[in-house]
């Protein structure tokens, strides 16, 4: 493992929940196995207890289950003072400061406050004061709302947490006008993401950190390690701004210890040198840099490529964004472009509007008899028509007559997703078609319940992406219906591809069943059609 580019989490969350899934960590040693397995040497922590049941409990056990544990560094969950729930400000943060706590967190949807000044200026004077950084989850609190305290408290970090790769139109301009203001990258996976954060506000402003327990923290590594930035600028972020910030040094390097190849290759943002295939990617036209509500960096590609390149993957299945959205006619059109233009890297999915039906049988003779199309990628959210509707039934006689695969979006309900009733009942009709739960790992929910259609169905298969990446339902996914069913996906470019990569990278799985999920999969799909 590398150790020269020290990794500190600086949003994770220790102390037995209320409701969990029976894989779900939650023990202060696992979480501790846990960093060390993915070679992070430490992790700013704040406990359930204090989010969920009592802020003054809750802090004090933190206390207790991190005493003498040199790698984590304590947060306490605070609240405004004046219901007389917790002491008055400039002695929370004085105590703070003898008990060696270094940051604060705040929750003020879920404990109720507001936080304009008359609520909370009394507590956010005294962290400004004290030097003491502010940590938010960007779900507990509007943008406006940020803006209006890094303005009123300039001396205050504030760390947002959670933030999406949806959020740039409204982030970007409060990061332009607030300098004390810096970012989260559990979530922040947008194709090139970091690169650009970076380059438009600098690398002091962005802040590792991994979403334990609820996420695999391996995927935050990746992100930090693959994005086109300096080693220094790696330095900074996966560790160095936030000891700056807690006033704190690294704690120590970890053994090296024998990982596999894969591993290796992340650790230290190196392509994969083993065969790579994406099952779940998208397209959009040359200069698109947004879809709908929101915006997404270098969609192009040829920046998809450059990409592809970096991680080590090979070739990508792909529908455009303006097909699956607006216009399938277009959006094929595109997809036999980029196959022309590129050939080798990547394959493509036809798309088809089922209120259109007059439309189909010409897009079919298209996609498979010019283009080249080698799947079908139906699209339920946005074309509000269920899968298994009438109008849907041609498409997928062909996929079955041609042995298909059928990237299937789940989720939601049957009219505006997929569910997975209707892939158990459709998968047995078109028995030769190979049906993909895309997003099959974006929940524990999600996990078991595809997992348990692909376990009594064999042409059913399991495609894991989404921002979440959820801890465990790679492992589950490949127990319960059997590693032969799930497949690498990324979803990429809206989603950067490396924090998948590494979701299965770092899975507690061999290096067999991971070239499995990786390429080995896919493979054996494609090489079923019939065309």
């Amino acid at each position: 493992m590398t150790q020269d580019i020290p990794f500190v989490d600086c949003n994770c969350v220790i102390g037995r929940p209320g409701s969990r899934e029976p894989e779900m960590l939650y023990r202060t040693d696992d979480i501790l196995s846990e960093l060390e397995y993915h070679n992070i040497r430490g992790a700013l922590v704040h406990h359930t207890l204090a989010v969920e049941f009592n802020q003054s409990y809750g802090n004090e056990a933190l206390r207790e289950d991190i005493r003498e544990r040199e790698r984590f560094f304590g947060s306490w969950v605070l609240v405004p003072h004046h219901a007389g729930d917790m002491p008055d400000p400039e002695n929370v943060v004085q105590e703070m400061k003898v008990k060696g706590i270094r940051a604060a967190r705040i929750f003020p949807k879920l404990h109720q406050f507001d936080t304009e000044d008359y609520v909370c200026g009394p507590l956010f004077r005294a962290l400004e004061r004290q030097g003491i950084p502010l940590f938010v989850e960007i779900t507990e609190i509007d943008l406006a709302d940020v803006h209006d305290i890094c303005q009123a408290h300039p001396g205050m970090p504030v760390v947002l947490t959670g933030v999406g790769w949806g959020s740039d139109r409204n982030l970007f301009p409060v990061m332009a006008r607030s300098p004390n203001l810096h970012v989260e990258t559990s979530k922040y996976q947008g194709h090139n993401g970091l690169t650009l954060l970076c380059r438009e506000f600098g690398a002091e402003r962005v802040l590792f950190g991994t979403g334990l327990p609820a996420m695999s923290p391996g995927a935050a590594k990746a992100m930090v390690m693959y994005s086109e930035i300096s080693h220094e600028e790696k330095r900074m972020i996966a560790g160095g701004n936030l000891l700056r910030l807690l006033g704190a040094e690294a704690p120590p390097a970890y053994r090296e210890k024998e990982q596999d190849e894969i591993v290796c290759a992340v650790e230290a943002g190196r392509p994969l040198e083993i065969d790579v295939l994406d099952a779940h990617a998208h397209i959009g036209h040359d200069g698109c840099m947004g879809i709908e509500k929101t915006a997404l960096h270098d969609q192009s590609a040829p920046a998809m490529i450059r990409s592809m390149d970096r991680a080590g993957i090979d070739r990508a299945f792909v529908s455009s964004w303006i097909g699956i959205i607006a216009d399938e006619k277009a959006g094929n059109r595109l997809i036999a472009e980029t196959l022309k233009r590129y050939p080798g890297r990547f394959w493509g999915y036809g798309t088809f509007n089922p209120n259109y039906p007059e439309d189909i049988d010409a897009e079919l003779g298209n996609c498979f008899g010019q283009y080249g199309m080698m799947g079908v990628k139906p699209y339920p959210p946005r074309h509000k028509y269920p899968l298994d509707g009438a109008n849907n039934r041609k498409v997928l006689q062909f996929a079955d007559t041609h042995h298909l695969p059928i990237l299937c979006h789940y989720g939601g309900s049957a009219q505006t997703s997929v569910t997975a009733a209707q892939v158990e009942a459709l998968s047995e009709t078109y028995p030769n078609a190979k049906f993909i739960f895309a997003h099959s790992g974006s929940s524990w929910g999600a996990a078991k319940s595809c997992a348990a259609v692909a376990k009594k169905r064999k042409n059913v298969f399991l495609e894991i992406t989404y921002t979440s990446v959820t801890f465990g339902t790679v492992e589950h996914m490949a127990r319960e219906a059997g590693v032969d069913r799930v497949l690498y996906g990324s979803d990429f470019p809206m989603r950067d591809p490396c924090p998948q990569i590494a979701w299965v990278a770092y899975a507690k799985l061999d290096i067999e069943e991971k070239k499995q999920i990786f390429a080995g999969n896919l493979r054996r799909i494609l090489d079923d059609i019939r065309l």
